[in-house]
């Protein structure tokens, strides 16, 4: 122990409590003391200064005690409500664990219900509300210029984060002047303080910060590329270090600015894993700036993203933390072990040593299936955090790059989501003529304006667009942003691949509170038999139907809407906003997290293993998606539903072959022979959930001879096999007439934007079929008998004429 000034007063109270703290200890608080001090009012006297620091610090300690005391009782409870929900639903732990977590598409009690599923509730709603505010105020179109256009107004957000300062009680910003910036800053300060106290209810305890201007991100590749000396200097230019780390000396901030520097730029720190999520909310925020310009100084220049991407980052963040603690406690990894374990005793105690054997399997992560640790990591997020974040990074936006290049055209493929909606809707008791119906109705009135844009805020649908995640339907899974993900959001604006998803999940939210709404009336055992059998996925019986049904209805353009926002019961109304999200995300086929998991489960991103299943399983999300909620939904939510099965075979189909046609048409092409069975089996699993995976597998990115393992590899596999095929020509000198058009071909092909559907066909008829003619003579022809050989068509022009 180092010589203390205190000496003597530390022996005595070490004395005096009896050996309950070492001397070591004791000399800790005094030095906290010291440093509390330090930093207190200079007016009043040395004694006074201690006697104040010492009060802090003792309530500080205090609360702290109080707050573990608090974590612990939640904690048990958590755990034996876990255990309690697996033992009434008679179903192996195993079962209802993944049900917990990722969610069922079975018909039994919770199915639907699950941690993922309420995660996506919380956020939809959250960010619909703060939509709300900002279309209310007048201010959405300041947005956009940012995050929802194809620039950023630097200038206006540096404002916006002023004025958000002040609302959070800052004592040393000076107000811009700008109503429109003061208007958005006190909007983000009011969700600020929702998402904040949401997460201290699920447990953790974060206090307010005076002054806070807005979460602040890191990015690896700006850190990386800088430096650590680079990266400390603007951390001290910009944040106080007095308050950030109070009870820390200059050397001891230097150590963990080190530590904060090593965990951004390596990754996961395996450390954290054995500490609650409780604490860690509670201590994340460490880095308090001087002030909102400083704040922002470092967003843009080590940062991810502006101010509005970073407000619906932090809300996002905040539903999944609350998600988890709501139904696992302040430490989630914790009460999943622990049940895990207590599951095995009970199996073996039993003498059910299989089940007991099936549960250790699933604490593993290895294997060719997620296992419920596969799953657990996708639903907390663990899976995505990086191991190598510059390397997640690169690998991210090469996907993000083969994105651009193949969902040009991913409307058109969409087009089956007509029919898989009309079936979602069917399951909630709406007729499948009407579902079909609104589907028109929803594209032709978009996302909505006035008071139905509101109600749609309220039920939490159709965000996908200001989240900025359309992709994510047929992402293999989440990744780092980047410019490549920018240019790839703003290419489902231009392919309107953005206004389909969120016009047909508005419609799809809407359809359910009026269906609810109109039901209103009716008793629980009144309701539609595959009504009854959805709400109880939800946890809605009889008794929550009759106080849903009683907090009344809203009636616009002279509709009825049921959104539940009278209902005063917390809990209830959370299963209502996750029925209509989840039951809209069923609808639009969005991934959750078990088909996460069959990508994430082999490793994190920025390794290897991790990198090598998300290059492979790109485009493969969304039919497993497809197979998992729709077909699931048919075959096991009610028994064997023979009729919902026909329906989806028969209106998939057409709807399938809709899509060729369109497809064909962009393309030049004439439709193919309605005649031809070879033309049904196409349309078939062109509808049948393949979308842009089955464009892929059946040929239309597939043009240099690739075998069957190239193709099923995933686009960067293809694309590299056609590279080094083109590099190998060249360097053995086998150039021939065909080389250059292949060549003209794969530059086509793989350029970002090149095939949106409605540009493409001039994009060939005027340029690029004229410079593979003229590198490879006859190569049209040529083309058009390939076609008519393989799909039995003709052009509406012919390729060959149009460039003589």
């Amino acid at each position: 122990m180092a010589a203390n000034k205190f000496q003597g007063c530390i022996n005595a109270v070490v004395e005096a409590l009896a050996g309950k703290l070492s001397a070591d200890e004791v000399s800790s608080i005094v030095d906290d003391i010291e440093r509390a001090a330090a930093n207190g009012d200079p007016a009043g006297s040395r004694t006074t200064r201690l006697g104040q620091a010492a009060r802090v610090l003792n309530e500080r300690d205090t609360l702290a005690a109080k707050m573990r005391k608090r974590h612990a009782i939640l904690q048990v409870q958590k755990r034996k409500g876990v255990q309690q929900r697996i033992a009434d639903s008679g179903r192996k732990a195993t079962d209802e664990l993944d049900t917990i977590l990722s969610g069922s598409v079975g018909g039994t009690r919770g199915a639907g219900d699950s941690i993922d599923a309420r995660k996506h509730a919380l956020e939809a709603t959250w960010i619909g509300g703060l939509m709300h505010d900002l279309r209310a105020a007048g201010v959405e179109a300041r947005l956009r210029n940012g995050l929802l256009d194809f620039g950023r107004d630097v200038a206006f957000e540096r404002k916006v984060a002023i004025e958000r300062a002040i609302t959070n009680g800052s004592k040393v910003d000076q107000a811009t002047g700008d109503k429109n910036a003061w208007a958005v800053g006190s909007i983000l300060a009011k969700w600020d303080k929702a998402t904040r106290l949401a997460r201290n209810d699920a447990g953790a305890f974060i206090g307010r910060i005076d002054g806070y201007s807005g979460y602040q991100s890191h990015d690896v590749v700006k850190i990386r590329k800088a430096g650590e000396a680079v990266w400390k200097q603007a951390i001290r230019e910009h944040f106080d270090m007095a308050k950030s780390f109070p009870d820390a000396d200059a050397a001891r901030v230097d150590d963990i600015l080190h530590d904060v520097f090593q965990d951004i730029v390596v990754g996961w720190d395996a450390a954290m894993d054995a500490r609650s999520m409780a604490a860690r909310l509670s201590t994340r925020r460490v880095l308090i700036a001087k002030d909102a310009t400083h704040g922002f100084a470092y967003q843009e220049q080590f940062g991810q993203g502006g101010t509005f991407e970073g407000a619906f980052g932090n809300i996002q963040t905040a539903a999944r933390d609350v998600a988890l603690m709501e139904r696992f406690g302040p430490n989630p990894q914790a009460t999943f072990d622990a049940v895990i374990r207590a599951e095995i005793e009970r199996a073996k105690a039993s003498g059910d040593l299989t089940e007991a054997a099936r549960l250790l399997e699933q604490t593993k992560t290895a294997g060719m299936s997620p296992t419920l640790a596969d799953v657990f990591d996708a639903v907390s997020g663990k899976a995505n955090v990086p191991g190598n974040p510059t390397f997640a990074h690169w690998a991210q936006g090469v996907r993000n790059l083969q994105s651009l290049s193949r969902l040009g055209g991913m409307t058109l493929s969409a087009l089956p989501d007509i029919a898989v909606r009309a079936s979602v809707l069917r399951h909630n008791g709406v007729g499948l003529l009407e579902g079909i119906a609104d589907s028109v109705t929803s594209l032709a009135r978009g996302r909505g304006k006035g008071e139905l844009r509101e109600i749609a805020d309220t039920l939490g649908v159709g965000i996908d667009g200001v989240l900025g995640n359309i992709a994510s339907r047929i992402s293999a899974a989440d990744g780092p942003p980047g410019a490549a993900a920018s240019m790839l959001g703003k290419l489902m604006k231009v392919n309107l691949a953005e206004f389909w998803q969120d016009s047909m999940s508005t419609g799809v939210g809407l359809m359910l509170s009026r269906n609810l709404a109109r039901r209103a009336g009716d008793a629980f055992d009144s309701l539609p038999r595959l009504l009854q059998v959805n709400l109880q996925r939800y946890g809605i019986d009889a008794a929550q139907w009759d106080a849903i049904r009683a907090s009344g209805v809203r009636t616009v353009d002279g509709q009825a809407f049921l959104t539940g926002e009278g209902i005063a019961d917390a809990e209830m109304r959370g299963r209502l906003q996750t029925y209509f999200v989840d039951q809209a995300r069923e609808a639009m086929t969005m991934p959750g997290a078990r088909e996460r998991a069959w990508t994430t489960q082999f490793g994190a991103p920025g390794t290897l293993a991790g990198e090598g299943a998300r290059f492979f399983m790109q485009f493969k999300q969304y039919p497993m998606t497809y197979l998992r909620r729709h077909w699931g939904r048919e075959l096991k939510r009610d028994g064997i539903d023979g009729f919902g099965i026909a329906f989806m075979i028969a209106t998939t189909t057409v709807l399938g072959y809709a899509s060729m046609v369109a497809k064909d048409l962009a393309k030049g092409r004439e439709p193919r022979d309605t005649a031809d069975p070879k033309t049904w089996g196409a349309a078939f699993v062109q509808g049948g959930g393949a979308g842009i995976m089955g464009d892929f597998l059946f040929g239309q990115y597939n043009r240099f001879g690739q075998g069957p393992l190239e193709t099923l590899g995933g686009p960067t596999v293809s694309t590299a096999s056609d590279f080094v095929r083109l590099l190998s020509k060249l360097r053995d000198g086998d150039v021939d007439e065909g080389t250059g058009a292949s060549a003209v071909r794969f530059v086509t092909n793989n350029a970002p934007g090149a095939n949106l559907f409605y540009t493409r066909a001039a994009l060939d008829y005027l340029l690029l079929w004229h410079l593979q003619e003229m590198l490879n003579p006859g190569a049209m022809r040529r083309m058009e008998r390939r076609v008519e050989r393989e799909n039995g068509q003709q052009f509406w022009l012919r390729p060959s004429e149009a460039v003589n």
